[in-house]
């Protein structure tokens, strides 16, 4: 029997979904984010200063805990049950600035009591009785010299301290034959100290010797193969990071799956964007429509139903927000629907921001605070289109951002929809945004279909949802989405073979 997920387990889908879904949506920036990443390492491997290592090891040999001879001189001795004590001591005593700069003296050069001791790390090797003296430089030999000069510095610093100390405690010894005692010494025989005395003042510290020196030794620090390979993963996490980033911020429709699970509609066509060669061939012209962009609305006009009874249908043309397309989705159809014999007038409804004549190169009509005071018929105020004798244009030459003047005039639309209806067999209303204003709201009713444009990555996701719940509201179901951007690619279809080259217009300015 199949189990059904669990709350948790569908959170997770939906997370993961969400996730993979944004790294789709932005996998751009997620390529140029890694590009960038391994440009810089790169950059790196190729400015980098090559540095190499070399070790030398000190052999400790720690005096017996018990051993009375060399009492009061600062050597190694034997910790009885901590057998790693002694190295670490033996390894503070050697890394001095007394060695560096000494270190420094012989390595001649720019070397520095700093630098040395910048470039040499001493440490105890493991368990053992060994104490390995680094040395970092740019070339296999320096590296070497730096390791051991440093170890020679060390153990010639020692020998120093340690016979100044000696010839003082040897002043300090009574005297007495080689094999006499005294009463108060703690020593077996004075003679015993002082032959220790003395060979610690002739040959330095007998806990330490130099048991290996160094030999020139290997490049450091990554491969440029390794380098490249975290470079690319991390730049490819960073990146999706970035995208998952920019769409936890980003406001817009990703996708139009994305707009369907918010508004499931019926998709009546998909528009591409023309690409920059079409834009070229158009660049002197007032509108010119590629054979993709006309089939799409030709696919759109074939699906949208004639209203039953006299008078012409009226179909409203709205989107969400501004820039997503619609002024343009609705001269392309009523361009389109002329182009098929239909007679269509075309009503410019954005009342703040009517752009119809603009785009089509034509002479706008009266400002909308004139509208309100002008008593001619609607077929007064129509502006034929010189490019499609069918086709007729109503559209303000300037908006108004005055409420009142706004209110006004939205009460007299449906009565020039009417109006409209009796002068063509298709009325075409460019509306302002429904999710910015609510302008379009008192035409809607008025209206024998809506449809809906929306253009992912450009479409407000917030003024989506409150366009669909405005229409909701006001109970209206539209007709469909068209989507703006589809990237169908190049056509190929045998179907565009030969589709006549008879050109319509393209818009002077920007999508609207």
């Amino acid at each position: 029997m199949a189990q059904t997920p669990t709350s948790s387990e569908s959170a997770r889908t939906d997370s993961l979904s969400s996730y993979v879904g944004a790294v789709r949506a932005h996998r751009m920036l997620v390529g140029l984010v890694t590009l960038a990443t391994l440009i810089g390492a790169l950059l790196w491997i190729a400015v980098r200063d090559p540095a190499y290592e070399s070790t030398a090891n000190l052999l400790v040999s720690p005096i017996p805990s018990d051993d009375q001879t060399l009492l009061g001189l600062p050597v190694v001795r034997d910790s009885p049950g901590e057998p790693t004590r002694a190295i670490q001591t033996a390894a503070t005593l050697v890394e001095s600035p007394a060695a560096a700069r000494l270190a420094a003296t012989r390595l001649g050069g720019d070397w520095s009591p700093g630098s040395v001791a910048s470039a040499v790390e001493v440490e105890p090797q493991g368990q053992s009785n060994i104490i390995a003296i680094t040395g970092q430089a740019d070339t296999p030999e320096e590296s070497a010299r730096v390791a051991t000069d440093y170890a020679r510095a060390s153990l010639e610093g020692r020998k120093a301290l340690l016979a100044e100390q000696a010839a003082a405690a040897l002043e300090r010894l009574p005297a007495a034959d080689a094999a006499g005692t005294t009463g108060d010494s703690p020593f077996a025989t004075i003679a015993e100290r002082r032959a220790s005395l003395e060979g610690i003042r002739e040959n330095g510290d007998p806990s330490l010797v130099l048991s290996q020196e160094a030999s020139p030794g290997e490049r450091t620090g990554p491969s440029a193969p390794l380098v490249i390979v975290l470079a690319l993963f991390g730049g490819a996490a960073l990146g999706i990071g970035a995208a998952i980033l920019r769409e936890m911020l980003d406001r817009s429709l990703r996708d139009e799956s994305e707009a369907l699970t918010i508004y499931p509609l019926p998709i009546l066509a998909r528009v591409p964007l023309l690409s920059r060669r079409q834009e070229r061939d158009g660049r002197n012209r007032v509108w010119y429509t590629p054979p993709s962009v006309r089939e799409a609305y030709r696919t759109l006009m074939a699906q949208i139903p004639e209203a039953p009874g006299p008078g012409g249908t009226a179909l409203m043309v709205t989107s969400a927000s501004h820039g997503d397309g619609k002024t343009t989705s609705a001269v392309n159809l009523a361009a389109a629907l002329a182009a098929a014999g239909k007679s269509v007038v075309l009503l410019d409804f954005d009342l703040r921001k009517p752009n119809i004549a603009a785009q089509l190169g034509l002479k706008g009509t009266e400002g909308v605070a004139d509208l309100l005071d002008s008593k001619r018929e609607l077929s007064d105020l129509l502006t034929p289109v010189p490019q499609l004798p069918s086709m007729q244009v109503f559209s303000p030459a300037r908006g108004s951002e005055d409420v009142s003047d706004i209110d006004a005039l939205a009460a007299s639309l449906p009565g020039l929809v009417d109006e409209a209806r009796l002068l063509a067999d298709w009325v075409i209303v460019d509306t302002a945004p429904l999710g910015e204003v609510s302008d379009a709201l008192r035409v809607t009713r008025s209206m024998d279909n809506i449809v809906i444009v929306v253009r992912p990555a450009r479409t407000n996701r917030v003024n989506f949802e409150m366009m669909r719940d405005l229409l909701e509201r006001v109970a209206q179901t539209p007709l469909g989405m068209v989507v703006i951007g589809h990237s169908g690619g190049v056509q190929t279809s045998p179907y565009s073979y030969g589709t006549a080259r008879r050109e319509l217009f393209k818009p002077t300015s920007g999508v609207t």
